[in-house]
């Protein structure tokens, strides 16, 4: 590898190793700087932990008339210190839409009448695909408490019962041998 004369160029194979070397030594460098950490928060905001994305993005399905993105499409953001799910109906994206001049003409399209409704059901699709934790709060709305199984009559509420015995825990509920999410009725609770 450095087996060249006196007043010869280096080889190609010393080139391409110096090169390595320096990439090598620049990314270690920016690791230990931290670097990559403010990097890693940088893209978050860009891929919509951002409110003020959101607020634009529900500006444009208003300005479009896309009422099904409007109340349809969740979005993770940090509000208050604390990462949520939120639509278009959100308080938070309201307020901005009202300061920017911006009212939604389609909200009798609306498939629920509140945020907090439309959280409510957002938890439960996310439940039954598995995809929701004891965590998942969706405009402002807790899912590991809003989402009951039982409802105010005690009967089972949106989810399925849980037959004993063929059910294992996952996630704050509880999930058949086939895939199925279900609910443990009131009297199998411990």
């Amino acid at each position: 590898m450095f087996n060249s004369k006196r007043g010869e160029a280096p080889g190609i194979v010393t080139i391409i190793t110096l090169i390595v070397a320096v990439i090598a030594a620049v990314v270690v460098l920016l690791y230990f700087t931290g670097t990559f950490d403010d990097l890693g928060k940088a893209s978050k905001n860009v891929l919509g932990k951002d409110v003020q994305l959101k607020t634009s993005s529900c500006k444009f399905d208003v300005e479009k008339g896309l009422y099904n993105d409007y109340y349809n499409e969740f979005t993770l953001v940090e509000i208050s210190g604390t990462d949520q799910l939120i639509n278009c109906q959100h308080t938070t994206i309201q307020e901005g839409l009202i300061g920017e001049g911006v009212q939604a003409t389609f909200s009798a399209a609306a498939p629920y009448a509140t945020a907090q409704e439309a959280g409510k059901q957002e938890c439960i699709k996310r439940i039954r695909l598995g995809t929701a934790d004891n965590d998942l709060i969706v405009n402002d709305v807790k899912c590991s408490v809003a989402v009951s199984c039982v409802d105010a009559e005690g009967t089972i509420a949106s989810l399925s019962s849980c037959n004993a015995g063929e059910t294992t825990v996952t996630k704050g509920f509880r999930k058949t041998t086939s895939g199925e999410v279900c609910c443990i009725p009131p009297a199998a609770t411990v």
